[in-house]
């Protein structure tokens, strides 16, 4: 804490960039535009971040970064993509003089930015500015056996390794939380696994895999996309959107042995970025999900993919019931 007041005190713009985020959730609770308040404050913090990165100490310097990181916060939750796409650069660029791979007390800092990287590259097709496949990292410890849990579904090899990563890395998350353990995370760990992960679903996505396939890419993407989200609102993913609406039709096609991956999939869809308002989804939703099927029932059916319970069980079961009640109104009317 100590340490946080003192960069603080010493950096001017970082006290700013503190205060635009703030007003900047102010603006989005209130309205969609930033307010004349937050511009301002915008051009102050640009103009003097500009001139700092003038000096060399101030391009290795930590408080640069964070600062970089506030404003994408901002110019994401605006859906200012080019600007995004400008800060993400800045960064990379920032990084690279730093050091040429980052050390573990930066995987912390590299998970947040590699969120928005994949948010960013979700919404508009872009390739990831921070494609990092750590072929190299230690896999996790209790590895699943894809064949053991959902024997029907034959997926890409490189889809096995994703799925089993996602899925180790869900379950010990649960088990963390049942047991209530003190244990703290391995950011090492967890964010070589996760950066390895989206650079292999984003490079296949060029692969025209076969349909049930592409259902558990967009699906792990769209779990990955949650493991840090804005508390104000959804991403607005319009590309990755469409991606999962088409996915959601021709998954439609297939046999119903495949109802867990749908489900999961539509769920996953709702949690990152799809509205329930969505006539393309609900009307998936609508012919693929039976009336009567119960949250309890659903929930262990998607607990059998990747789902991580203390972020995924309120929103999914919020999107759940509200979809479950829209479609038993529209039932009622006929």
């Amino acid at each position: 804490m100590t340490d946080d007041l003192t960069l603080l005190n010493e950096n001017k713009t970082l006290l700013e960039s503190i205060f635009l985020a703030t007003y900047a959730v102010d603006d989005l609770c209130s309205g969609t535009k930033l307010s004349l308040r937050s511009q301002r404050l915008l051009c102050t913090i640009l103009s003097s971040l500009n001139s700092s990165l003038r000096n060399a100490s101030a391009q290795q310097s930590y408080s640069t970064i964070l600062i970089i990181l506030i404003l994408l916060f901002a110019a994401e939750s605006f859906q200012d993509f080019d600007a995004v796409s400008t800060h993400l650069d800045g960064l990379r660029r920032l990084l690279e003089l730093r050091e040429t791979k980052p050390v573990p007390s930066d995987s912390k800092l590299l998970f947040k930015i590699q969120q928005v990287d994949l948010r960013m590259s979700l919404a508009t097709g872009q390739p990831l500015c921070f494609p990092f496949d750590y072929s190299y990292c230690q896999q996790p410890a209790s590895v699943i056996s894809l064949s053991s849990t959902l024997p029907w579904l034959m997926v890409h090899p490189a889809l096995m390794s994703c799925y089993q990563t996602l899925q180790a890395l869900s379950n010990h998350a649960n088990r963390c939380q049942s047991s209530k353990s003190k244990r703290i995370l391995n950011w090492l760990d967890f964010q070589s696994q996760v950066s390895t992960s989206q650079t292999l679903l984003i490079g296949l996505g060029d692969g025209h895999l076969p349909v049930v396939s592409e259902a558990l890419r967009l699906g792990m993407l769209a779990f990955l996309s949650t493991l840090s989200r804005s508390p104000v609102r959804k991403s607005h993913l319009p590309i990755f959107t469409s991606q999962l609406e088409e996915c959601y039709l021709a998954m439609k096609q297939e046999q119903n042995s495949y109802m867990p991956l749908l489900l999961w999939l539509m769920l996953m869809g709702y949690i990152s970025t799809i509205d329930t308002s969505s006539s393309i989804s609900f009307s998936v939703w609508r012919s693929s999900v039976e009336p009567d099927l119960s949250w309890e029932t659903a929930r262990k059916m998607v607990g059998e993919l990747p789902w991580i319970e203390m972020i995924h069980d309120e929103p999914g079961e919020l999107n759940f019931k509200h979809l479950q009640a829209r479609k038993g109104d529209i039932g009622s009317k006929y």
